[in-house]
């Protein structure tokens, strides 16, 4: 599992269009583009895809180019080695100012990577970098994986952390490019054991 609480600031990419969901209620949906890191000093666009709830009344400002500010729930969905972005919308504000971005909070369920986790010593002291997966079974049975990039700076190391261990983590969100991929990454606020079991692993 991979959610997060998040706000966009970016330029609708797709203009808005009404629609209704297969028990005929009401929602509505755009895209909209915005950059984030690829290496020092550069950026790269990523487009997200984006639905709320009913039929806005203001739907023509929905339109392409127009700038937006967006707060909602972000999800991944993984197909063959690329990353898709949803965003879940519960607040958009038009006429933003700032900057393009993303920035808000991820909350982890998932596995550790097979490596070790040694500790590594910098400024602030000592602190780790590891990889997790989160899997997510697709329509066909089968699972599909979304990795991320974890950087825990917390002074103490908690002693089960090791490879192929189930994590409940919760920081703050960084997505960027890696050679040329979209890169998921957490800044842990918070970290414990997760009981696997034969659905979840």
């Amino acid at each position: 599992m991979i959610k997060c609480n998040v706000t966009v600031i970016g330029s609708i990419s797709r203009s808005g269009e009404a629609r209704t969901d297969k028990e005929g209620k009401p929602f509505f949906t755009f895209g909209i583009r915005t950059a984030i890191p690829a290496g020092q000093s550069e950026e790269k666009p990523v487009d997200i895809s984006v639905a709320m709830n009913g039929h806005p009344e203001n739907q023509g400002e929905f339109r392409e180019g127009a700038r937006v500010k967006v707060q909602g729930v972000l999800t991944f969905r993984k197909k063959d080695e690329n990353l898709y972005l949803n965003l879940s919308a519960s607040d958009v504000q038009f006429s933003s100012e700032e900057a393009d971005s993303i920035k808000g909070t991820v909350s982890f369920k998932g596995t550790t990577g097979s490596k070790d986790i040694p500790e590594k010593k910098g400024k602030k002291g000592a602190y780790r970098l590891f990889d997790a997966f989160s899997s997510e079974k697709t329509a066909d049975d089968q699972y599909v994986y979304t990795w991320v990039h974890f950087v825990d700076f917390s002074s103490d190391r908690p002693e089960w952390l090791g490879p192929k261990k189930g994590i409940e983590a919760e920081g703050d969100l960084e997505l960027s490019y890696f050679n040329e991929r979209l890169s998921v990454n957490c800044i842990v606020s918070s970290l414990s054991f997760w009981e696997k079991n034969s659905s979840n692993q």
